[in-house]
């Protein structure tokens, strides 16, 4: 591995801390286009299985490293550090260690948005989910500084949604009009437990009310380890006398996917408020957004959207429209290097 990132046949070498493997895709656009820079992966919560999984591991230019805590020792092997987890919350503690060890070392750190509603940016928990290193402050980033993907950040460097779709993603057309992809994200901190029985609920009455179409279900890999997310599904299916895995025109997806090629194949979108509400936005799909009480306020920036809990079919899913989608713009990345290195 040392071997590997000691070598002179790149022109920069960059140290990427990611926390699961949706962030992959996220950097997929930048490893692209920054050809000359070797882009090395490390995360504490994402395994290797997870890098080889996805296509960022064809790029030449991508090495994933099993052995994290060496890094501490060859930080100054690298020119810039870029994380996920820069934070000062109780998620994001072994992100902040290796930013104090790159900062000692004299390597510049920067942020990556990761969410479309991120934690001390553009969303704030409540200090009641104890989230917080010092519940008396808010979060605040740790990074020197922070890539946005639309210009409402403060102090960020806007570059735009890197979206990603594969060429083989974007040749698979639509399976065809009766099919809908769901994507939740159940295990953020923001829902409260009745909220998450009342998502359940609603998504499986909506399946039984529409037989005649066939639904995907791409959950968060975050609700798959979520008790809290376990126990609102025990309890819908009580109350409804099914198991989810017993429902015929119902497929749930937990292993890792491309998300931009379920949203291609499927027809409509039902969708939990999160950043995958931008790629539907940007597939041009007709959508039900899941709004609740803890989410509306989110929702302000979307001057069109239909509420899922206001519809009862399809025919009534709307397109998206937001002031958040920006294309991505690799020349403020280049400009910005430049300065950054113009030393």
């Amino acid at each position: 591995m040392m071997e590997l990132i000691s070598k002179n046949s790149y022109s920069k070498r960059v140290l990427i801390l990611v926390r699961h493997p949706g962030h992959f895709d996220l950097f997929k656009p930048i490893a692209s286009y920054f050809s000359s820079f070797c882009f090395t992966f490390f995360s504490y919560s994402t395994k290797e299985l997870d890098f080889y999984k996805n296509d960022i591991s064809s790029m030449v230019n991508a090495i994933w490293v099993n052995e994290i805590e060496m890094l501490k020792f060859k930080m100054e092997s690298f020119d810039l550090f870029l994380t996920y987890d820069a934070q000062n919350v109780q998620g994001h503690k072994t992100g902040l260690e290796y930013i104090s060890i790159a900062k000692k070392a004299g390597v510049p750190v920067g942020e990556m948005q990761h969410g479309l509603f991120q934690i001390g940016f553009n969303a704030f928990h409540e200090p009641s989910n104890r989230l917080f290193f010092d519940e008396s402050i808010p979060s605040v980033s740790q990074a020197d500084f922070f890539f946005s993907w639309f210009p409402c950040i403060n102090d960020s460097i806007t570059m735009g949604y890197p979206l990603y779709l594969s060429d083989q993603a974007s040749k698979v057309p639509p399976i065809d009009n009766k099919t809908i992809a769901i994507f939740t994200n159940l295990h953020w901190k923001v829902f409260s437990y009745a909220e998450r029985v009342k998502i359940i609920k609603g998504l499986s009455d909506f399946i039984e009310s529409n037989p005649e179409y066939y639904f995907i279900w791409k959950r968060h890999h975050g609700e798959i380890q979520s008790a809290e997310v376990s126990s609102a599904i025990s309890i819908v299916e009580g109350l409804s006398g099914r198991n989810f895995s017993d429902i015929n025109n119902l497929k749930i997806i937990d292993d890792y996917v491309e998300i931009n090629r379920l949203i291609n194949v499927a027809y409509y979108c039902i969708s939990t408020v999160s950043t995958i509400l931008l790629d539907i936005e940007a597939g041009d799909k007709k959508t039900a957004v899941i709004v609740t009480d803890s989410t509306k306020n989110l929702m302000s920036k979307y001057s069109s959207y239909a509420d899922f809990f206001k519809t009862n079919s399809p025919n009534n899913f709307k397109n998206l429209t937001s002031d958040y989608l920006l294309p991505f713009n690799p020349n403020v990345l280049v400009n910005f290097f430049k300065n950054l290195w113009r030393k």
